[in-house]
């Protein structure tokens, strides 16, 4: 472009020899055409400008581009993401109206409990109430009675000390009663064999046993000379103790039937209890007692030992009824 203006220059000067009006108009086409030449390049710059711009654009344009795909893919995950969430939110939400459904009925239920439980316990703090109150009655009048029981204790104390000592005493008087009895039986029946009477004390009573031949022979209501001789001398001992108490227990052998025994023993005892009666010895002193062969001293399997179970015991013993009275 601006070679054209030059070579147009050129030109002009060439015909500088034109006249001034020519030249006149020359100098204004001149003068437009440089005008024209600057607009001319301006428009150049502007339009590499443009260019530049475009260029630039359209790469800013593919760029954004490649964002909006990758943003529209984005979105599609997304909106199926969301679409999931939704269902599963759904999902909880139809979940959560069933239990919010069912913890209605269980809440009502557990209300009803509640309630029934409350008024079980008001009924035990009422039950607590009056047996806290009835034990604060009964601890009052324990306190009364340990009061009373205090100031009474001397008293009863030295009460059962007096008691005791009394029956002491009487425990004493008893064994002395009954060593005395075991010394006068055994001088009075020192004359028999020892096969034949036996006196013996044991467990603070006194046994005195005659064997079966000595006493009745072959008999059980019959007794033998030697053995009334012996019953006298007890007798004659025994009358001297209105404090003791004689019972007289007859024994047999297995030889028969139970209640055939049963009746020999009681008619041995029972024919001992009357001559000691006859003989003088108070009736309430005496008992008669008949054992059967149920108290054997040893095995019935010999006939040695048949004689020996075969025997009447006269058993003296203390009378308790003194201990009684003090031990009330």
């Amino acid at each position: 472009m601006r070679s054209a203006f030059m070579t147009l220059f050129m030109a002009a000067l060439l015909y500088s020899c034109v006249p001034q009006k020519q030249y006149t108009d020359l100098q204004e086409s001149l003068e437009y055409y440089k005008r024209q030449s600057l607009a001319s390049d301006s428009v150049e710059i502007s339009n590499r400008m443009l260019a530049e711009e475009n260029r630039q654009t359209e790469a800013d344009l593919k760029e954004t581009m490649h964002e909006l795909e990758q943003l529209t893919a984005t979105n599609i995950s997304l909106n199926k993401s969301y679409q999931e969430i939704l269902q599963k939110y759904n999902a909880i939400v139809n979940q959560n109206r069933e239990v919010l459904a069912t913890s209605s009925y269980e809440t009502l239920s557990l209300q009803e409990e509640l309630a029934q439980q409350q008024a079980q316990l008001d009924e035990r703090n009422r039950a607590l109430e009056l047996a806290e109150r009835d034990l604060y009655q009964k601890e009052t009048k324990l306190s009364v009675m340990e009061y009373s029981m205090t100031e009474k204790g001397a008293t009863q104390d030295a009460e059962a000390s007096w008691r005791c000592e009394k029956m002491s005493q009487v425990i004493t008087r008893h064994k002395q009663q009954l060593g005395d009895l075991h010394s006068q039986l055994s001088e009075a029946l020192a004359g028999f064999s020892n096969n034949d009477v036996s006196v013996v004390a044991a467990s603070g009573k006194l046994y005195v046993t005659f064997s079966q031949p000595f006493l009745f022979g072959v008999t059980a209501d019959q007794i033998t000379w030697n053995g009334s001789e012996a019953l006298r001398e007890v007798a004659g001992v025994f009358k001297k103790y209105n404090n003791l108490y004689l019972t007289v227990e007859g024994h047999t052998t297995t030889d028969g039937t139970a209640a055939r025994n049963w009746d020999v023993s009681v008619l041995k005892a029972t024919t001992v209890v009357k001559l000691l009666s006859e003989l003088g010895v108070t009736p309430e002193q005496l008992t008669a007692s008949g054992r059967g062969y149920f108290a054997p001293v040893v095995s019935n399997g010999s006939q040695q030992g048949k004689v020996q179970n075969m025997r009447t015991v006269l058993i003296f013993s203390p009378n308790v009824d003194e201990l009684l009275i003090w031990s009330r």
